[in-house]
């Protein structure tokens, strides 16, 4: 029986503060990295069937900072009162006046993502000549960025990315002679992917009222280049080694 665990975790509390941080004044984003995981495997029946299960799972925070120009306070409070909330939607500038209408904006922050992967495999020898295993692996993942689409985008609009695969494997090995042998895998594995945008008050720093642009994405739409979207893939392989012969 074997059940080893492992953890690794690593914060900002030692670390310096960014010079652009530092520079413009702007609080210290969050630095988080936990990896854990374990696994544990054991025979079911003695000599005939084992068990094995693994876990290990991703938090991470990493820190950013980033310059962007947004409308001033001048062009907010002159919009016509329909085009206000769109500005609004932009952080509040903290910066130098830029002209035209614009003005900069410094901002800090964590960009959060997260992995875990689970893995359980059952193996079973139904004789000494004739092994079968059914193994299952799902892995999902996330991330989160912000003004992550292109250079102009506020740093309020946030990109989420979500992606998970499930794989399924069955295989089985036979002793046919002394000096024939077989070896069969058969393979199923699907994968997911899903993306949406979101707006936010970026620590309160945004006057807007839009909570999300994100319909969901089964509503029908006109695709955007800011709009939700999902892809779906799967795949199906059969293996089947040639028989080896040896003396």
């Amino acid at each position: 029986m074997r059940r080893p665990r492992s953890t690794r975790c690593c914060n900002s509390r030692f670390d310096a503060r960014d010079w652009f941080v530092n520079f413009n004044n702007l609080a210290k984003p969050k630095e988080r990295q936990n990896d854990f995981g374990g696994v544990f495997g054991e025979p079911i029946l003695k000599d005939k069937t084992f068990f094995f299960f693994s876990y290990e799972g991703l938090r991470l925070r990493q820190p950013a900072t980033r310059q962007s120009a947004v409308p001033d306070n001048t062009s907010r409070q002159q919009a016509p009162a329909g085009v206000q909330p769109f500005l609004n939607a932009y952080p509040i500038q903290n910066g130098n006046e830029l002209g035209s209408g614009f003005a900069q904006f410094n901002g800090s922050y964590s960009n959060p993502s997260s992995l875990d992967a689970y893995s359980i495999r059952i193996d079973h020898a139904f004789t000494p000549k004739f092994n079968l295993f059914g193994r299952y692996n799902y892995s999902p993942s996330s991330v989160r960025e912000r003004g992550a689409t292109f250079t102009a985008t506020a740093l309020s609009n946030s990109e989420s990315i979500d992606f998970s695969i499930h794989t399924g494997t069955i295989g089985m090995t036979a002793l046919i002679t002394p000096a024939i042998s077989n070896d069969l895998r058969v393979n199923y594995s699907i994968q997911r992917l899903a993306t949406r945008f979101t707006v936010d008050n970026l620590a309160e720093l945004c006057r807007c009222p839009i909570h999300s642009c994100s319909p969901p994405a089964s509503r029908p739409r006109i695709a955007l280049i800011c709009s939700p979207s999902a892809a779906l893939a799967s795949t199906a392989r059969v293996r089947d080694a040639p028989m080896s012969s040896g003396r």
